[in-house]
Order: structure tokens, then sequence, then C-alpha cells
């Protein structure tokens, strides 16, 4: 993953992903990881996304599954940039979890 793709504030190679690691909030007395490699850029009005699908990991004897679009690109240092995705998981077990976590840089 090369993440030296971002060069200015709406220019950015289509081709790049991120990898995305977290876990959500606790809910039912746990939580679950998620580790997820995101979508190819996606072109919107003030720059671009990401689209997310993964599974969260087998905890407390099940699984819940994710589908969300990341936040927009935030400049960092070294014309780097990072993404937020927040959401919420699927009911499994009767429960849901919510998750707020950022892409990750190299």
């Amino acid at each position: 993953m090369n993440n030296n793709h971002y060069v200015g504030p709406n220019q950015f190679a289509p081709n790049h992903t991120h990898e995305l690691l977290g876990s959500t909030f606790i809910n039912d007395n746990h939580n679950h990881r998620i580790a997820a490699i995101d979508s190819k850029a996606i072109a919107v009005p003030g720059g671009h996304i990401h689209e997310v699908v993964s599974n969260t990991s087998y905890d407390d004897g099940h699984i819940h599954q994710i589908s969300v679009r990341s936040g927009l690109q935030i400049p960092i240092a070294n014309n780097r940039h990072i993404h937020l995705v927040a959401g919420t998981t699927t009911v499994s077990d009767g429960h849901r979890h919510n998750f707020q976590i950022a892409s990750l840089l190299e």
C-alpha cells in the first residue's frame, strides 16, 4: 500500500487503498476487532472517499458485518492523508455495535 498519492485537495491516485484497524464500542458486555482494506478511491465533490465492507472478529460466539463509506480525505504531513470511518454493525446475537476508526498510514 502506497499512501504517497495525495497531492492536493482534489487530486489523488484513484487506485489507492487504505488499511483500517480498530475496535467496536462495547455493547452487550463485549466488543469486536475490525481489520479491513477499503475500496479504491471514489471521486466525490471535495475530494474522494472509500467503501469499507468487512466482518468483525468472532467474539462472544458471533460476528457482525460492516458496510460503510469513509469520510473525505484529511490531509496530514508530507502530502499524505487519512480517512475517518464511522458506523454501526449489522445485528447479530440480538445487538449491534457502533464503531469509529481512522485509516492507517505506512
